[in-house]
């Protein structure tokens, strides 16, 4: 009985895949890690978001104040929950694709499944920045994704920012954003680079 009291507080995220303890990237409050499934060994990302961030000692988005803060930090998990979960009605080819629901963490945070991503358009360009002022493309690995082959094999694909890559990237956005207002009626009102998401199948 009690053991059956415990898997009932575990997670399927956490007991199902192996999750890199490091993130791979970031977007907004999430924390992306690269993670695989361990029976089928699939590549996926796990999005997590610390709730510690709205601390006011981490450096996070709160300060100090009393029930009106508390309120104020579970009106942000909650909605935090409530955009995430959405993309488990979504299906769409330029839209991220969930794998497993949201879920609790232990320490009242969230995190969620989904296709494995890269990296948010936000950070790309960062990157891309940081590497100009540096002086070229010398100094610093580009990014990159693994993409499979029609064979199965896998490669390495580096991720550029030319002209081709944006004219792409702008359409799947357009595409994305048609499928959101008129197929499931909903309206992305904050598209940011952040919310931008860079994978092997859409590059």
């Amino acid at each position: 009985m009690f053991s059956s009291a415990l898997k009932s507080f575990s997670s399927n995220i956490s007991s199902n895949y192996i999750i890199e303890p490091n993130p791979s990237s970031t977007s907004g409050p999430w924390r992306i890690h690269d993670a695989k499934h361990k029976s089928t060994k699939k590549a996926a990302s796990v999005f997590i978001f610390d709730k510690k961030i709205l601390e006011p000692h981490s450096g996070g988005l709160g300060r100090s104040g009393g029930p009106s803060l508390k309120k104020a930090h579970e009106e942000v998990v909650e909605r935090l929950r409530k955009e995430a979960s959405c993309l488990g009605r979504l299906r769409h080819p330029n839209v991220l694709q969930l794998v497993e629901p949201v879920e609790d963490t232990r320490n009242g945070g969230l995190q969620f499944a989904c296709e494995p991503v890269t990296a948010s358009l936000a950070v790309l360009l960062a990157e891309k920045d940081e590497e100009e002022r540096a002086g070229g493309i010398r100094g610093r690995a580009s990014r990159y994704v693994i993409a499979e082959d029609s064979d199965g094999g896998r490669r390495r694909r580096d991720v550029e920012l030319d002209e081709l890559e944006i004219q792409k990237g702008l359409e799947q956005i357009a595409r994305g954003l048609e499928f959101l207002h008129t197929s499931a009626g909903l309206v992305h009102c904050n598209l940011t680079p952040d919310a931008i998401y860079i994978n092997a199948s859409k590059v």
